[in-house]
């Protein structure tokens, strides 16, 4: 199902892909476009205000999460 018919709407990002992903793993500088940026953000400070929602989002994806799944859908 959709993020959206989950009541998740909005909490989707953009995917890095391996390479990327790899190179922002070694600490490489990296360029997001400004656009890339404020969505980041503003999803950054949804979260803040709904901690919930993430709590949803990683329920939905499994049974059981720990504190570390929890760091890494936030990272």
């Amino acid at each position: 199902r959709s993020y959206a018919e989950q009541g998740l709407d909005g909490i989707a990002q953009r995917h890095l892909g391996p390479e990327k992903a790899a190179l922002s793993r070694r600490g490489a500088e990296m360029y997001f476009a400004p656009a890339d940026l404020v969505r980041r953000q503003e999803m950054a400070d949804r979260l803040l205000a709904e901690p919930e929602l993430l709590l949803k989002q990683l329920g939905n994806e499994r049974s059981t999460f720990d504190e570390r799944d929890i760091a890494k859908a936030l990272h």
